[in-house]
């Protein structure tokens, strides 16, 4: 029993229709969206290896006098004031001596001989890759300071260290000359007091000289059960802008190629609530010292776009950026980069940080100091293939990420992320957790898809051959059919068999047409053999089920 006759205009149809929808859906694999949006783990698992840690650090000797304290001169003033009687115990002693140190510092600590002690100020932040050839972008305030600001931290850092050394040294001296009882010099108050004299007389008898400035790129990756620590590099600086108020965009140079990259975006296309994703190194997220090698990802909305004083853009979110998060990648849902965490707003009264109020430099200013620096921002093979590698993670392919990933390490030897990714699919695939993956066919199509489209393809050509059969085999038949009618009907003979009409979606001649058309008064009513739809004598094919009737199949027709 046939669900369609061959020569039904319905069943041709329905069987074109499902070809075509085969061959469709079959032939063309489900497209990644149009738009690439990712979720937020997929984004960070891919951008977790070009975000960097950097630390800077820049010293200098500070040069100082070696300090003693004056005690002819206390010793002097203090009988002189005995003998006006301004002291008149011993009691008061200690006190006065204290007093006369706290406000002639320069007179009552004497300067000896030159001396110096390093003096280091380091710091950290964030940052990104590029380019693969080793060039990193971040803040100008991270890998570029201002000297003004670097002496500072230097001297305030060389003198914290000599206060240390020289406070407890000076008060022994005047507890060994009897100006200071020994349980005095350990009191809080007086050390607090003494202290701030002789930090004074510090400022006023030392100077720096010259400094240094380093950076280091630090990236790394914990393994299960195996302490990581970063894995640091050189860097130069090749291009800065000034730290903020001004273009807050550096960018950095490792001497290292094939590494992660991520790539820039289009600031331009933020709108006000468009989501934002925060990538870096915050102080505030480090709880042990494995924790140091861990990114941190937060999000928030793009807040606003604000205009600097400076006459440049930044962009405004309520993503979180605290210390640390400065110079890393800020990015939108696409994975690309649209700005850098660069700072954030405090509360005037207090000076606390205000919570979600925070700036980026947008990926407009970033793409100028990239062009200064020679970086070629793209995406090299490491990218792809770490890409790849995490597609077959996503489909439990994990024996094919290993051979991804093993591939990975022999063009970048030893890459913590690499190494990670080893670890972790090494120990899947031993807990049986692989799925095998497909060996793909020709130009990428897998072999199901090839025989599936092939199918799909030969039925829809068997269906427009059937069609065009079936058409020929009508137009023999009509003039048969006709001639039956010939005791009702009156042929018109004159038609050209060449013209015809459409009944239903079949092609009929034209004369079979006319003929209806010159007898509707004898019209006969019948009834479809297959399904008993009311026909009239007119119709040839069934308007229910699309069978043809006995007139136009003739006796050759099967039911």
């Amino acid at each position: 029993m046939r669900i369609f006759s061959s020569t039904s205009p319905v069943g041709l149809r329905a069987m074109t229709m499902m070809a075509l929808t085969a061959y469709t859906v079959v032939a063309v694999p489900q497209a990644v969206p149009s738009n690439g949006t990712l979720d937020s783990v997929r984004l960070f698992a891919q951008s977790e290896p070009a975000t960097v840690w950097i630390q800077g650090q820049v010293s200098a000797p500070l040069v100082s006098s070696t300090p003693s304290m004056n005690i002819e001169v206390l010793v002097n003033e203090l009988k002189v004031e005995a003998g006006q009687g301004q002291i008149t115990s011993a009691a008061q002693i200690p006190a006065r001596t204290l007093e006369l140190v706290t406000q002639y510092p320069d007179q009552t600590i004497k300067a000896g001989a030159a001396r110096q002690i390093p003096s280091t100020s380091s710091w950290t932040g964030s940052g990104f890759i590029v380019d693969e050839n080793g060039y990193v972008v971040t803040n100008a305030h991270v890998a570029a300071p201002s000297d003004e600001e670097s002496k500072k931290e230097l001297l305030e850092a060389g003198q914290a260290k000599q206060l240390e050394i020289d406070v407890p040294k000076l008060l022994a001296e005047l507890v060994s000359a009897g100006l200071l009882a020994s349980n005095a010099a350990a009191q809080s108050s007086v050390k607090d007091s003494f202290t701030a004299a002789y930090a004074k007389w510090l400022v006023a008898n030392s100077q720096l000289g010259s400094m240094k400035k380093e950076f280091s790129v630090l990236e790394g990756a914990n393994l299960a059960g195996v302490a990581t620590l970063p894995l640091a590099v050189p860097a130069t600086l090749v291009a800065a802008g000034e730290p903020t108020p001004g273009k807050d965009v550096a960018v950095l140079k490792v001497e290292q190629k094939n590494l992660p990259t991520l790539p820039l975006g289009d600031d331009a296309s933020v709108r006000t609530g468009d989501r934002l994703f925060v990538i870096g190194y915050p102080a505030a997220g480090t709880v042990g010292r494995e924790s140091l090698t861990e990114p941190s990802l937060s999000s928030g909305t793009a807040s606003a776009r604000k205009k600097t004083d400076a006459g440049f853009d930044v962009l405004q979110t309520d993503a979180a950026i605290n210390r640390g998060n400065s110079g890393g990648p800020v990015l939108n849902e696409k994975g690309e980069v649209i700005g850098i965490a660069t700072f954030g707003k405090a509360d005037p009264a207090s000076g606390a940080p205000l919570p979600g109020v925070n700036f980026l430099m947008p990926v407009t200013l970033i793409k100028e100091f990239v062009a200064r620096s020679g970086a070629r921002p793209a995406e090299g093979n490491f990218t792809k293939q770490y890409k790849h590698g995490l597609d077959q993670e996503a489909g439990n392919h994990f024996k094919a990420a290993l051979e991804t990933f093993s591939g990975l390490n022999t063009v970048a030897p030893g890459h913590p992320y690499v190494q990670k990714h080893l670890s972790e699919d090494q120990a899947a695939v031993a807990a049986g957790r692989d799925v095998p993956e497909q060996s793909p066919g020709p130009q990428g199509i897998e072999p199901l898809w090839i025989v599936l489209s092939v199918i799909a393809l030969v039925l829809v050509i068997s269906a427009i051959f059937v069609f065009r059969r079936r058409e020929a085999l009508t137009r023999r038949e009509a003039p048969a059919s006709a001639e039956g009618h010939a005791a009702s009907f009156q042929t018109d003979s004159s038609e050209p068999r060449g013209q015809s009409n459409e009944v239903l979606g079949a092609t009929l001649p034209s004369n079979v047409a006319t003929l209806s058309d010159k007898s509707e008064q004898q019209v006969t009513e019948h009834h479809c053999t297959h399904c008993g739809e009311r026909l009239s004598d007119q119709d040839l094919y069934c308007g229910r089920c699309g069978a043809p009737t006995p007139e136009v199949s003739g006796p050759a027709s099967s039911p």
